[in-house]
């Protein structure tokens, strides 16, 4: 039972101060904890979102908190970059949406639904959610040109060019 090797790792900590058995003891639970999580993400980064979806669903479906509660909403964003993957764009936008109604500052949910309504046409929307995830992480130079194709789309191509121009200083590559 993880919960309680947890418990006596933190009251072992609390009496016996830096033991190393119990710091030790405690990135192992930690690891533990999220093992799923980072594997869901490791299938998604390498081009496999039917299997992130898998996953990430099984963690939503876990009844034993394995993942803390309070970490449940980084599950809905690597659900919504899977079903954005696989060009699922209402599942994605429904999953962004969730990230963003439990951390309304989330750059990287707010880059998702940027990235969503752009796919889906929806360009003023896209702007307002990628111009959001700016301000809270500035240097992203994929959202800074996606901003310069927004602008592109609708005509103003001058904005563009200075999207894709500071998309440019960012990330030159």
């Amino acid at each position: 039972d993880f919960q309680k090797a947890e418990e006596n790792f933190k009251k072992s900590l609390s009496i016996y101060g830096y033991y190393a058995n119990s710091l030790n003891g405690m990135a192992e639970i930690e690891a533990w904890k999220y093992r799923p999580f980072n594997r869901a993400w490791g299938y998604y980064y390498a081009g496999n979102s039917d299997k992130a979806l898998q996953i990430f669903n099984q963690i939503l479906q876990d009844k034993t908190e394995r993942l803390p509660k309070k970490e449940m909403w980084r599950v809905h964003s690597g659900l919504g970059w899977s079903y954005f993957g696989k060009k699922d764009y209402d599942n994605a936008l429904t999953r962004f949406s969730d990230v963003v109604k439990v951390e309304k500052n989330d750059a990287d949910a707010l880059k998702g639904l940027g990235f969503v309504n752009f796919e889906k046409n929806n360009l003023d929307e896209s702007l307002k959610n990628l111009q959001n995830s700016l301000s809270l992480l500035a240097y992203q130079p994929d959202v800074q040109s996606k901003v310069g194709w927004i602008y592109n789309k609708k005509g103003d191509f001058k904005k563009a060019m200075e999207e894709f121009e500071k998309a440019k200083r960012i990330n030159p590559y």
